[in-house]
């Protein structure tokens, strides 16, 4: 299945939402011993660093290429400075040299994730400006580019780390972006089996189901994402069930339960409360 057709009014941050973000998981360890310069702020004049700096830092890694610090030192300094493709010059060679070093190796895979993120945004922006199907197409490419970064940076990381459960749900977000949904629900049958991943993990397979054109099975899905007790579901989650809920059953005829859902809503005071005050009376209209 091909991915999913982006609305064309549907911004970056709609998009991004789609894959379920993994910046939480972005988990690179800092090294103590790296130069002060890389203290202040990010940009292109941010550092101090000396060329005699960087000649002796290149010059470690010519004469000691199996020891990994000069490489993350040196890739440190470029990605502050946003020189990303020094950084990734410097981490590609260091991965290959080093490739049991963990940090080189986690620091190239979020190097090449961010980068699929921005290509995103550089494509939602110039579509934006230029409409045509020429860049409506380049737009759909970097959304299914960055479904498959997610998924090998989900893939990669959770083969190292299979304790490491909340990785499934974002890479089954990317799966469902690209229409895998079969593949995606089987992740989220494990990741929904961990108490603290529950109600994320229902929530994406309502998703799954409703693209699968099970519409009970998702209502069912995001009803139980948002009535979890224990634990009860963080409040983005649980207002995100609830609208989704709503939704469908209002989609399906169900007014009773859209009503439900909507009371539900209001008590979670959300900041549309006018919107779903007007559609709850319009619901209750109905059932006279």
């Amino acid at each position: 299945m091909p991915l999913e057709r982006e609305k064309p009014n549907e911004g970056v941050q709609q998009a991004l939402a789609r894959f379920q973000s993994v910046d939480h998981l972005f988990v690179r360890p800092k090294l103590a011993d790296i130069n002060d310069a890389l203290n202040g702020p990010a940009g292109p004049n941010a550092s101090r660093i000396s060329l005699l700096d960087y000649q002796e830092l290149e010059q470690k890694i010519k004469n000691f290429p199996a020891d990994p610090i000069p490489y993350m030192q040196l890739a440190e300094i470029y990605d502050r400075q946003l020189r990303s493709k020094d950084t990734m010059r410097v981490l590609i060679a260091g991965v290959q040299h080093n490739p049991e070093y963990e940090p080189l190796v986690v620091f190239r895979e979020e190097l090449v994730l961010r980068a699929a993120q921005q290509s995103l945004q550089e494509a939602w922006r110039i579509y934006q400006q230029e409409g045509s199907d020429e860049h409506e197409l380049e737009w759909q490419r970097a959304q299914a580019n960055l479904a498959n970064e997610q998924i090998a940076f989900c893939q990669a990381r959770y083969t190292r780390h299979p304790d490491q459960k909340e990785l499934l749900i974002p890479w089954a977000a990317a799966l469902r972006s690209l229409g895998r949904i079969e593949d995606a629900m089987q992740l989220l049958k494990q990741a929904i089996e961990v108490p603290d991943l529950r109600a994320p993990s229902a929530l994406e397979l309502g998703q799954c189901y409703e693209l699968s054109s099970q519409p009970l099975e998702a209502f069912s899905a995001y009803r139980t994402t948002a009535l979890f007790r224990d634990p009860p579901p963080p409040l983005k989650i649980k207002t995100d069930a609830l609208r989704k809920a709503l939704r469908l059953a209002e989609k399906l005829n169900m007014v009773d339960a859209a009503k439900r859902y909507a009371t539900f809503l209001l008590d979670c005071n959300v900041d549309d409360r006018a919107a779903i005050q007007q559609q709850l009376e319009r619901l209750q209209r109905k059932l006279l």
